[in-house]
């Protein structure tokens, strides 16, 4: 991963600093939500810092993490102190996870406005259903922006939703 320092000036975005933040979250439940936001601003020369717990054995073998998190400063850190400190010092934030794991850790926008009032904080959540919530970040995303029209299935062609 490419360190903030390195980014190569001149790029549209150069000086700008990006914290995404997957708490409790792992790539594959994320989807694109996750790490693509994230890629497309680094690809524009934003210095981009990944901050991630404790990967899940699932997203040990994603080969598309590669891509996603190319050019980011990846961080394992689970301690909110940390965290909280990274993002006092950003200028965008893509905040992931639940609740617990984001607001009941002090890591929401209420609490991280006080630090940071200038912040253009962008949170995902879960999906709340009758019965729960479901972790689907990158499928809803997905959903709404036309992605998964494009998506083969059991048979030839897009198939439409």
């Amino acid at each position: 991963m490419t360190p903030p320092d390195a980014v190569p000036p001149g790029r549209p975005l150069a000086g700008l600093s990006v914290v995404e933040v997957a708490a409790g979250c792992s790539d594959l439940g994320l989807g694109l939500a996750g790490g693509v936001p994230g890629m497309m601003l680094a690809d524009l020369g934003a210095a981009v810092t990944r901050v991630v717990g404790p990967a899940p054995e699932i997203d040990e073998s994603l080969p598309w993490g590669r891509a996603w998190h190319r050019d980011k400063t990846v961080v394992a850190d689970d301690d909110p102190v940390a965290v909280a400190a990274l993002l006092e010092r950003a200028d965008v934030a893509f905040v992931y996870g639940a609740e617990a794991a984001v607001e009941g850790r002090g890591l929401g926008w209420l609490d991280v406005r006080r630090t940071n009032p200038g912040l253009v904080y962008a949170r995902c959540r879960p999906s709340r259903t009758a019965s729960g919530t479901a972790e689907d970040y990158g499928l809803l995303v997905e959903a709404r922006a036309g992605f998964c029209t494009q998506l083969a299935g059991h048979r030839p062609g897009p198939i439409f939703v």
